[in-house]
């Protein structure tokens, strides 16, 4: 009886230190993992020159497309005398934007200063195709003044 209950006892310490020796590895190996994971991630998104993140931020590996309609006046000889304009619209006349850095300087101080530029690109392939193309517009800022400009003459 003495034996059994020895061996009761020793089998429920075993399974407690058992158990508290898995824990213990468990919280060791998940921290360290998650540390190591949280390094991996620290290094491949920090601005330093030569990593891959500096590359992607310095010029952007997306590029923007813009598409412009514009609207062509079919009456400008009638607006003169007072009519009102007949639109129609014209279009789309594609670009892409690419944007880029220029003059980064890093003062030591975990900020960067930088110059910010964009060019853009006419896509002839992808854009509204008629040649020598005339268009009218009306120049809106100016539309107020030519008017109030014809009540004295």
């Amino acid at each position: 009886m003495v034996a059994l209950l020895v061996l009761g006892v020793s089998i429920g310490f075993a399974l407690f230190f058992g158990a508290l020796l898995t824990s213990g590895l468990y919280l060791f190996f998940s921290n360290s993992a998650e540390s190591i994971l949280m390094q991996e991630v620290a290094k491949d998104t920090k601005l330093e020159n030569g990593t891959k993140q500096y590359e992607r931020w310095i010029k952007q590996p997306l590029i923007l497309e813009s598409k412009i309609y514009l609207f062509n006046i079919t009456n400008p000889e009638e607006i003169k005398s007072g009519a009102m304009p007949i639109v129609s619209e014209v279009g789309p006349f594609v670009y892409e934007k690419h944007l880029y850095k220029k003059e980064i300087v890093n003062n030591k101080s975990d900020i960067l200063q930088y110059n910010q530029y964009w060019s853009m690109t006419f896509r002839k392939d992808l854009s509204f195709n008629s040649h020598n193309l005339k268009i009218t517009y009306l120049n809106t800022p100016l539309w107020p003044t030519y008017l109030f400009s014809q009540r004295f003459l």
